[in-house]
C-alpha cells in the first residue's frame, strides 16, 4: 500500500507542474518535441493572460565566498563530471572577497564577488587538463554600478580588467620631478606591490586635480619584480616633465598564490 501511494504522490506531482514545465523530447509534451530548449519553464496560457502570475525564474542565493567545493555526490561522480560544472549559474549575495577566499578547490574568482549572477567559466583550454577547479566564477551581467572602479591611494586596488582568467590589480602613488631631471623615471615600487606583483599591465601618469587633470603617460613599461623597481622611459629622450609632484597609477597582476 505504501509503493502505491507514493506513486500516486509521485504521479500527482508531475501532473501539477506538467502545466508549466515543458521537457523537450518527451513523447508526452508534443508542444516540445523538436525545441531546442531541453526544458521550458514558459507559463500556461492562462498565466499568459496575468500580469503578474508566472513572470520570474526565482534562483536559490548562495555566498560564493563560502563555496568550498564542487560536489556531485550523490548526484554525480564527483571527480569526473561530464561538463566540469562549465556554465553553471548561481545568484551571489556577498559583496567582497573571493570565492572560498580563493580556496582552489571552489575554482578562481574574476575580480570581487558582487550581488547578481555568475557562472563557472571552466573551458577545455589546449594543453591543460581540465578539472573541477581550473574554471574561474564570472559575473554574468555587471551592472554600470558595479563596473565603476575607484582606486584610493597607497592600498591594493581590485578592478574589473580580467587578463586570461587573472584580476589585474591597482595601486596609487606619487613622485617628484626634480630640475634637471630627463624623461626616464624610475618608480621604487612600494613593498605591497613588490612582494605580490608578477607583472606589469600599465601604468599612468597624472598631475592636477578633477577637470584640470595633466596626462603625461599611460602605456607599458618595463617592471623588475625583484627589485620593485618599474621604469617608464628612455634617457635619451630630450623631453622631460615639469618640476613637481606627480601622481601614478600602476595595474599589475599578481603572482599566484600556491
Amino acid at each position: 500500500m505504501k509503493k502505491v501511494y507514493s506513486l500516486f504522490v509521485l504521479l500527482s506531482f508531475c501532473l501539477a507542474v506538467q502545466a508549466q514545465i515543458r521537457v523537450s523530447n518527451s513523447s508526452l509534451i508534443i508542444n516540445a518535441v523538436r525545441s531546442s530548449a531541453f526544458l521550458d519553464a514558459a507559463s500556461t496560457p492562462q498565466y499568459n493572460n496575468s500580469p503578474i502570475l508566472g513572470k520570474g525564474l526565482l534562483f536559490p542565493s548562495v555566498d560564493l565566498s563560502l563555496f568550498t567545493k564542487f560536489s556531485g555526490v550523490p548526484v554525480g561522480e564527483m571527480d569526473d563530471y561530464p561538463t566540469f560544472y562549465d556554465g553553471m549559474i548561481v545568484y551571489n549575495t556577498k559583496v567582497g572577497g573571493e570565492v572560498a577566499n580563493g580556496a582552489l578547490t571552489a575554482g578562481k574568482t574574476a575580480g570581487t564577488l558582487a550581488r547578481g549572477y555568475w557562472y563557472y567559466d571552466n573551458p577545455v583550454v589546449s594543453g591543460q587538463t581540465r578539472t573541477l577547479i581550473t574554471g574561474t566564477w564570472r559575473p554574468l551581467t555587471p551592472s554600470v554600478e558595479d563596473s565603476k572602479v575607484i582606486i584610493n591611494s597607497n592600498v591594493e586596488n581590485t578592478t574589473n580588467l580580467i587578463i586570461d582568467g587573472k584580476p589585474v590589480y591597482a595601486y596609487k602613488g606619487t613622485f617628484t620631478m626634480a630640475a634637471g631631471s630627463t624623461a626616464k623615471i624610475d618608480l621604487q615600487l612600494p613593498d605591497l606591490v613588490k612582494n605580490s606583483a608578477d607583472g606589469l599591465y600599465r601604468i599612468t601618469i597624472f598631475q592636477g586635480v578633477d577637470a584640470n587633470k595633466k596626462y603625461y603617460a599611460n602605456g607599458v613599461y618595463s617592471l623588475d619584480v625583484a627589485t620593485g623597481l618599474a621604469v617608464t622611459g628612455s634617457p635619451g629622450i630630450s623631453s622631460r616633465y615639469p618640476d613637481g609632484t606627480y601622481e601614478y597609477v600602476i595595474e599589475y597582476l599578481k603572482k599566484t598564490t600556491p
